[in-house]
């Protein structure tokens, strides 16, 4: 019972105890309760003082019950303003801010602090004359400048300035603060005379000198000299330093020495030269010398240019020295028509003329002469008259027109003619010309060397002058009416004439020298001498050669030929269509000729592609009928195809020799294989009746493969040739024609015919091939932005025609592009830049695939993050349009020295660019082409050596056993820009036994690398005879790594970057372009290489190149991919230059050694240096990394391959990607690379 009574006495004990806590605890709660500070008011709000002045702020922390009303006091300037419990002490002149802080509130006041208003320090600035008018004192705050004043002025002396002291030695600089006061001192100069005289200068105009002063050497000319120096003597004992400051009057003499001299001659095409443009000779001293714009009324320059070809240029000046050829190219700023009529001599200028409702001015647009009209023109010329004055049209887009445009000769109705007498040549190089409705007759001809889209259409040409040149069947024959020729293959194309009519024109009608596509259609040629149309020289007549429904007659048996081809044909890359269809060839030949004379003859063929179609023709009483020979190489034939078809012809009277025939002296079934198809023909004797058996004439039927088939009757004949032209057309009309098409996009047309039923054979025209072209199955393709005109045309009657407009447009994009390899350690920026085209938003919005791998910024800086590859994305704000671009970040995984270097070599953006493969001086056999470089400098492909030795008794070089001690590589292009002039020919041409002036080593093209001659043997390609390499001391101390600068000084010696060395030149003449070997010796100098004077190409050249040099040509053949010749190029010369243990340095051109412009195509477009870079990664391979295995994957093989060449042209800029992997030792590491391949929008 105890026990739990005292159980509950102790509970009750604990109870009250935790009461007893638990009501002190509440006590403290409550007691310790504080009350936080809301706000701070302040006295004021802001203040404004003086530097020294003090100001109190009170504040007040609300609520008035705060438990901490503590004030921080600060300031944010504490130069501007100081503040310590409220007072504010202003200590400089600025703005500051000062806050007061109550717990976690603050208040803040302004603080403006301004200087006190002081009175500004002055100082005199006094003026010390010294004998000359009087300068008045100027007072000048402190810190402020004194103003020049007007120069004073003293008899007989010139005011030399103002100086600080009084002996004039320190000049003073009126943009000095003044701080003190000065006294500024006059400098007065004495005036000397100089006095120069040169032998066979008759006056040089003396020079006033102020003392102290410099001579400006006089300018004086003597052709074939230059001053060495002046002295002050006549027997040029003391020489005369020009940079000595004069201090007496001086009489110099000038010594001459002999230079070479160089001249320029200006072709100004029409303009009128700038009258600084004075120099016509010129030697090294005169250089550089600018060269100034031309002017030409309604006309922009575009640049001075190397020849009539414009395919070496723009020069801004003359930096080398060489005879120039300069020639003018000219822009039209608006087109203008004018009109040419010789009634309007003696009419006053300005006058108005009209002419068909359009109105002329005289003097301006319109002329009594054409010579003057075609000057003026841009557009159309107007021609009305007879006009007997030579015309050369320097511009393209002319059109000349009669009144006659449009009336067919043969069959229309003419009015007055406008006669042309003259001769009317075409400057090189125009396009787009037309002649309409005209009237040719007694001297008038027309002729060039190089055009393109020539229209002869609508005239009447007759009673020429008589044929002078006696006919040849073999090349050279180059007069003729209508005449071109030229030495390449490409420079005369698409030529059309129709409705013309060529009578009593004795010479040969229309005359061709390397032409490609030729439409002649319904023309009439009658009583020709020579032959009616001709195709001469020994080069390429190919592309579409179309002859249709002409007529070739004579009222007689006469003239050589309707149509001869001298040669025809070309290459692979250009297959060659010969189209005779629906002419007439009457009275054509000459009997006493057995080959070559007759309605058709073919004299060579060209060996490459060929078709020919001889159909519905009538063939009447002719010499002789067709004559084709299709002689080639056994190999040509069989890879090459030829095929020749005359079929569905009439030939009405026998020949004297052949309806047809092939061989002539050797050809054989190999060289001419007899494959022309003679079937299906209808056949007429003399006194027209039908030939039904041919086996009395087959003797006249030659070298066919068949000759079966043919017409029994004229009636069958007829009906056959009938039925060609049944459902001719009334109307053709485009289904859906479009007026607007993007840049380098397709259309094709979809055309119906009425009646339904009628044939639906069309061709197709565009007014302007460079803005719209159109296949012959009608797909338009936009080349160029601009407008055109696109016509379809029923070739069954060409009188049934539709046409619609169409306007290229260029395509809305947006191009990026970056400097660098596009490969970033991590870390690493890289700024990118866009550009939009034909839009009107400005905005670009940047964003990455990965920004964890890399980001971008709003201004497309990216910056490398961690390993991978992202794409970097440009898209025009508020568009779909973009530009992807990708990059590849890299960090410490990649170790390996090779893939490092390789990586460090990469394309980030592949670079385009037209340029000319060069093969003729004068630009005449110059090919434009497209290149694209590689995605890195190293090429991953191969070669073989091919060899084809020379034989050891060639005579084009001294034998196998003429050792040489290699020194160099000297590299060379072959100048041959034909499309077949390729490694393997020109190989071929060193080892021809007709070649008995040139030799080298190797050869190398996109077909291969060949050999000709073992490396250590001498060769005969570099043009300096048999001159050594030998190294000279030059006495110059060596500085630096840089390749130093070698010139010639006025007493003949080298100079090296500006110190003269010991060495004389040969002559006091140019260098050539690319230099003279030098090199460091051993004993820290400069050493030059011997060299001579190269007076066929008048430039100072180096020793070795025969004797000490392995020579390689490279081709340069038109169509050809010279950039991959250049890596395999490349290739090869780091593997010799490791062979024979040479450095890079030792690299050489054959420009060199002789002076010749070789590599012209590389040294032409100045990417010599782009070579070299090819060439250091190649060397850097074989000699660090020869023991690797490496691979090259490409990821978008329709534009790299393998090798790392670009090989696609996309349409857009693309990035490519590709995986390259170095092995060694087992150990492979790789990575993924990105090139940005521009697109064909960029071109």
């Amino acid at each position: 019972m105890s026990t739990n009574l005292e159980n509950k006495s102790r509970l009750f004990q604990r109870l009250g105890i935790i009461f007893v806590m638990l009501f002190f605890a509440l006590i403290l709660i409550a007691c310790d309760k504080k009350i936080p500070a809301t706000s701070i008011e302040l006295s004021v709000e802001e203040l404004e003082m003086v530097v020294g002045d003090k100001e109190t702020i009170t504040a007040t922390v609300l609520p008035e019950d705060a438990t901490d009303k503590t004030i921080t006091w600060t300031t944010s300037d504490d130069k501007v303003a100081t503040v310590k419990n409220g007072v504010v002490e202003a200590v400089g002149a600025g703005e500051a801010t000062i806050t007061a802080k109550c717990g976690d509130v603050t208040a803040n006041v302004s603080v403006v602090v301004s200087e006190p208003d002081v009175e500004p320090e002055e100082f005199t600035v006094s003026f010390n004359s010294n004998g000359g008018t009087v300068i008045e004192d100027q007072i000048v705050v402190k810190n402020q400048k004194a103003t020049k004043p007007e120069d004073p002025t003293k008899r007989n002396v010139t005011f030399g300035g103002w100086y600080q002291d009084e002996d004039l030695t320190v000049p003073f600089d009126f943009d000095t603060p003044i701080t003190a006061d000065i006294t500024l001192h006059a400098k007065w100069l004495e005036t000397y005379t100089v006095t120069f005289r040169a032998e066979g200068i008759e006056y040089i105009e003396p020079l006033d000198i102020l003392e102290g002063s410099l001579i400006e050497e006089p300018k004086v000319k003597r052709v074939g000299y230059a001053i060495s120096g002046w002295y002050l003597d006549p027997g040029f004992t003391q020489e005369y330093d020009l940079n000595e400051p004069v201090t007496e009057d001086l009489d110099l003499y000038g010594e001459w020495i002999k230079v070479y001299n160089y001249t320029i001659k200006y072709h100004l095409n029409g303009g009128t030269n700038h009258p600084d443009n004075d120099v016509t000779d010129y030697n090294i001293f005169d250089l550089p010398i600018p060269l100034y714009e031309p002017e030409r009324e309604g006309y922009t320059f575009l640049g001075w240019y190397a020849n009539e070809y414009f395919t070496h240029g723009p020069f801004n000046e003359i930096n080398h020295g060489a005879n120039y050829n300069l020639y003018a190219k000219w822009e039209i700023n608006e087109k203008v028509d004018t009109l040419a009529n010789p009634a309007l001599a003696g009419t006053a200028e300005n006058e108005i003329v009209v002419y068909n409702e359009m109105e002329f001015v005289f003097g301006k647009t319109a002329f009594a002469t054409l010579s003057e009209a075609v000057a003026k023109s841009s557009r159309n010329v107007y021609v009305v008259g007879t006009h007997e004055d030579d015309v050369v049209i320097n511009l393209s887009d002319i059109s000349l027109i009669g009144p006659n445009a449009g009336v067919n000769p043969n069959t229309g109705t003419r009015a007055d003619e406008a006669i042309l007498k003259g001769k009317i040549t075409l400057a090189a190089g125009v396009e787009n010309i037309t002649f309409n409705g005209l009237a040719f007759t007694g001297t008038a001809r027309i002729t060039g060397t190089s055009a393109k889209n020539v229209n002869f259409i609508y005239n009447h040409v007759y009673d020429t002058v008589k044929a002078t040149t006696a006919w040849q069947e073999t090349a050279g024959y180059s007069s003729g009416f209508f005449a071109f020729a030229n030495d390449a293959n490409d420079k005369l194309a698409n030529f059309t004439f129709k409705f013309n009519k060529f009578e009593n024109v004795s010479d040969v009608n229309i005359n061709f020298s390397r032409v490609t596509n030729v439409n002649v259609e319904n023309n009439t040629f009658t009583n020709f001498e020579r032959d009616a149309i001709r195709f001469d020289t020994g080069g390429f007549n190919n592309g579409n050669l179309i002859f249709r429904k002409n007529v070739f007659s004579n009222d007689e048996l006469s003239g050589y030929n309707g149509i001869y081809f001298r040669i025809y044909g070309g290459d692979q890359t250009l297959p060659t269509l010969i189209e005779i269809t629906h002419n007439t060839f009457k009275n054509i030949g000459q009997t006493n000729k057995e080959i070559y004379s007759g309605a058709i003859s073919m004299r060579n063929y060209q060996e490459k592609v060929t078709e020919i179609k001889i159909l519905y023709n009538t063939f009447e009483t002719c010499a002789n009928y067709i004559h084709v020979r299709n002689n080639a190489t056994a190999y040509n034939h069989q890879n090459y195809p030829w095929v020749g078809t005359v079929n569905y012809n009439k030939f009405v009277g026998i020949p004297t020799h052949y309806y047809h025939r092939s061989w002539v002296g050797s050809d054989n079934a190999t060289t001419n294989p007899t494959k022309m198809n003679f079937d299906k023909n209808l056949f007429l004797d003399n006194d027209g009746k039908v030939i039904t058996d041919l086996s009395a004439h087959a003797a006249k039927i030659k070298d066919v493969a068949s000759y079966k088939d043919n017409y029994q009757t004229v009636e069958a004949y007829e009906e056959m040739y009938e039925a060609l032209f049944e459902g001719v057309p009334t109307k053709l009309e485009v289904t859906d024609p479009i007026e607007t098409l993007v840049h380098l996009t397709e259309y094709q047309i979809e055309f119906t015919v009425t009646p339904a039923d009628a044939q639906d054979d069309v061709y197709y025209v565009t007014s302007n091939p460079k803005v719209a072209i159109v296949s012959e199955d009608g797909v338009v393709k936009g080349v160029a932005p601009g407008k055109a005109t696109i016509t379809v045309i029923s070739a069954i009657d060409e009188d049934v025609f539709t046409s619609f407009d169409i306007e290229v447009i260029e395509k809305q994009r947006v191009e990026v592009r970056y400097e660098g390899n596009g490969a970033l350690l991590v870390g690493e920026t890289l700024e990118l830049t866009a550009s939009i085209y034909a839009m009107d938003e400005t905005e670009i919005t940047w964003t990455s695939s990965d920004n964890d791998i890399a980001s971008v910024d709003a201004n497309g800086l990216v910056t490398a993050k961690s390993s991978g590859t992202v794409l970097i994305t440009a898209t025009v704000k508020g568009t779909d349009v973009k530009q992807e671009v990708g990059l590849t970040v890299y960090g410490n995984e990649i170790t390996d020295e090779f893939l490092l270097y390789l990586i460090s070599i990469n394309t980030g953006v592949s670079e385009t660019q037209e340029l000319y493969y060069i093969g003729s001086d004068d630009g005449s056999g110059d090919h434009l082409n497209r290149i694209y470089t590689s995605v890195s400098d190293y090429y991953f492909g191969d070669y073989e050596v091919i060899r084809n030795m020379l034989p050891d008794d060639a005579s084009n070089w001294n034998g196998p056993n003429r050792k040489i001690n290699v020194e160099f590589i000297c590299v060379h292009d072959t100048a041959g820009s034909g499309a077949g002039s390729t490694a393997e020919a020109n190989s071929g041409w060193c080892t021809n036994p007709s070649n008995t002036g040139s030799s080298w080593h190797y050869t190398v093209g996109n077909d291969g690398v060949y050999q000709q001659i073992e490396d250590d043997v001498r060769a005969w390609h570099a043009g300096d005879g048999s001159r050594e390499f030998e190294l000279i001391d030059t006495g110059v101390k060596a500085e630096g790594d840089e390749k130093p600068v070698v010139a010639i000084n006025r007493k003949g010696y080298y100079t090296i970057n500006g110190v003269q060395t010991t060495i004389k030149a040969p002559e006091i003449a140019q260098i050539a372009q690319l230099g003279i070997y030098t090199t460091v010796g051993e004993n820290g100098n400069y050493w030059m290489n011997r060299t001579w004077f190269s007076s066929g190409y008048r430039l100072i050249s180096n020793h070795g190149g025969n004797n000490n040099s392995i020579g390689i040509e490279t081709a340069v053949n038109n169509k050809s991919d010279v950039y991959f010749t250049w890596h395999l190029l490349a290739k090869l010369v780091g593997r010799l230059l490791d062979k024979h243990e040479l450095g890079l340095d030792r690299v050489l051109y054959h420009n060199n050694f002789s002076g010749k412009p070789c590599p012209r195509t590389m040294m032409t477009a100045e990417l010599v240096p782009y070579f070299e870079k090819l060439v250091k990664a190649e060397y850097e391979v074989t000699t660090k990394y020869s023991d690797y295995e490496v691979e090259f994957i490409s990821h978008n093989p329709d534009i790299v391959d393998n090798t790392g060449r670009v090989i696609g042209r996309p349409l857009e800029t693309t990035n490519v990607t590709y995986t390259v992997k170095v092995t060694k030792g087992g150990v492979t590491q790789q990575i993924t690379l990105n090139c940005l391949v521009p697109g064909q929008y960029t071109w």
